[in-house]
């Protein structure tokens, strides 16, 4: 090896070691606390020509925001763990195997391990999409580490009619608090409205969960503070605590919610 590649390899590699416990970057959490983030106060990395992503790393999961510029699309690929999208703004075009699906605004996808798969905005205005994965994506923070994630050589296969792309932004059939949900192997996607000003306890049981504000104000309380947050505040909650969330300002809010189940 040369005294260049081992020295990139190193960079890499301790990178990739960085301890989350006490953590400052502003794309890691800590473990041991509530973390809130403004996601447009993340620095983005260009993914593909048009397409910016803003990155925060929980302990097991990864939350992202995609803005995708008219005409712009993610590359094909496909991985060995699941991925799960919510759309915020605009419709994608979302290709699944050898399929196009609509993705509108409150639907939400996961997608199986090594299907291929592309979101792509075929309209005038700017998308955007929430990407959750069940992994650390350190490969999503600048400055970009030179690593992959493992794909299957052989692209896995959807079964004829079954179906992905599900709405969740709509009222729950039993309660005005509940969240409508959609579920993988490895993760729990769900969507949940905020259409009384109650309070509604959110926890997280043996790993974290992650909490976005699509809209809405809401009043968060966590076992350090209170605090007020509007549309586009990402909430992380550690592991084994709960955070209380309630509608603020009259306007109907929605979350959106992701857990990993395991890694």
């Amino acid at each position: 090896m040369t005294v260049t590649r081992a020295v990139v390899m190193c960079g890499i590699a301790a990178r990739l070691a960085i301890p989350v416990t006490g953590q400052e970057n502003i794309h890691l959490v800590s473990p041991d606390r509530v973390t809130v983030r403004r996601m447009s106060e993340v620095p983005a990395i260009d993914l593909a020509p048009g397409v910016r992503v803003r990155t925060v790393v929980g302990t097991t999961g990864s939350f992202s925001i995609g803005d995708f510029e008219p005409g712009s699309a993610a590359v094909l690929h496909h991985h060995t763990r699941e991925q799960a999208n919510i759309a915020v703004i605009g419709e994608f075009d979302y290709t699944l195997d050898d399929r196009v699906e609509k993705l509108a605004p409150g639907f939400g996808v996961v997608v199986p391990p090594n299907v291929r798969h592309s979101l792509a905005n075929r309209g005038s205005q700017r998308a955007t999409v929430i990407e959750f994965h069940t992994v650390r994506r350190l490969d999503l923070v600048p400055p970009r580490p030179e690593m992959t994630w493992p794909a299957s050589e052989t692209r896995a296969k959807l079964t004829t009619g079954r179906q992905l792309v599900y709405p969740l932004d709509r009222p729950y059939r039993e309660s005005p608090f509940a969240a409508n949900s959609m579920g993988g192997e490895t993760c729990l996607l769900s969507l949940r409205r905020l259409t009384r000003p109650l309070p509604v306890e959110i926890r997280a049981g043996t790993v974290e969960r992650f909490v976005y504000v699509i809209r809405g104000e809401i009043r968060l309380t966590t076992p350090e503070s209170t605090q007020q947050l509007s549309a586009g505040a990402l909430v992380v909650v550690p592991a084994g605590t709960a955070i209380t969330v309630q509608a603020f300002g009259g306007e109907v809010g929605a979350l959106a919610e992701f857990m990993p189940a395991r890694r």
